[in-house]
């Protein structure tokens, strides 16, 4: 009886075992596939790019497996590992491999050209031009019984203001240094000026303490950059564009029409059919008044008779 109990529990653990295994081999995990579907479609579209533009760089491509309270609509490269990373938020606004590829080119730019690094050093170098003169300014200010560190204040300001502004030529040139590699790869670069339409707005700040340039420059900037380099792909969007506004006005043209038949054709019904119910019987109702007035006359003629 124990060998016979043993058997059966033998028999359905290799029985689970084996369920695992075939759907961890077809694919049919339903866990991870959640989890891995977009870092897959992520690296593919990535893994492209650098083919196709010889960029020898190992860089990595990940999604957070999850959605958290700190997740935005955003992606950045990080220069030292080398990792472009996709938020979740920003991978559902994304709609097809071409918006997915500007956002990807726009990191890969950062990352080859060390945007971070040369981003770091300019910042090292303006704080160390703008805050010892402010430093040493309320130290003597100090001197003289003041307690405020205004000069301080304003240099940290400054600095920051500084430093974000250096910051938007790095995002500039990643826009348009991403449309070649986008061109590169096969994927169209209109849509990334469509994305940015789409998500970007030009905000409340001012200019000088913005790190990214305002959505509407940059849109400006790489509809420029595709004119002057790549007006095919314009050519396309408006040969794509007059067919659509000729296929909507044709459509809108045949509905008229049929509209206007469909009126025609129910008018002339209405006419036959109220012909036909009032004229005929007028017509019997004079023919019978006639020969009742001949009997009559006949009748008052054969009395005297």
């Amino acid at each position: 009886m124990k060998i016979y109990k043993s058997f059966l529990i033998y028999i359905a653990i290799v029985f689970l075992l084996l369920i695992s295994v075939k759907s961890f081999a077809e694919g049919e995990n339903d866990s991870l596939w959640k989890i891995n579907s977009y870092e897959r479609k992520v690296n593919t579209v990535g893994q492209r790019i650098l083919r196709a533009n010889e960029i020898s760089e190992m860089i990595t491509f990940r999604v957070p497996p999850k959605i958290t309270s700190k997740s935005q609509v955003n992606a950045y490269a990080e220069e030292s590992y080398a990792t472009v990373t996709v938020e979740r938020p920003l991978l559902s606004i994304v709609e097809n491999d071409d918006e997915l590829a500007a956002v990807l080119s726009h990191e890969i730019v950062h990352i080859i050209n060390r945007h971070v690094s040369k981003h770091s050093a300019k910042e090292i170098l303006i704080r160390a031009i703008i805050l010892p003169p402010c430093i040493a300014a309320d130290l003597a200010m100090a001197c003289f019984g003041s307690k405020y560190a205004t000069f301080t204040h304003l240099g940290v300001n400054l600095t920051s203001g500084l430093s974000s502004h250096a910051q938007q030529k790095y995002e500039t040139d990643a826009d348009l240094e991403g449309i070649d590699l986008m061109v590169k790869a096969g994927y169209n670069p209109i849509y990334m000026e469509s994305l940015y339409q789409r998500m970007m707005s030009d905000g409340s700040y001012l200019e000088f303490f913005r790190d990214h340039p305002k959505g509407s420059i940059r849109v400006e900037a790489i509809h420029r950059k595709i004119a002057t380099n790549y007006p095919e792909f314009l050519e396309q969007k408006i040969d794509a564009d007059k067919k659509l506004r000729e296929n909507n006005f044709d459509q809108e043209n045949k509905e008229k029409v049929e509209n206007d038949i469909n009126q025609e054709n129910i008018l002339p019904i209405n006419d036959k059919s109220d012909d036909s119910n009032t004229q005929p019987p007028k017509k019997k109702r004079k023919r019978r008044k006639k020969e009742t007035d001949d009997d009559n006359l006949n009748d008052v003629i054969n009395y005297y008779d």
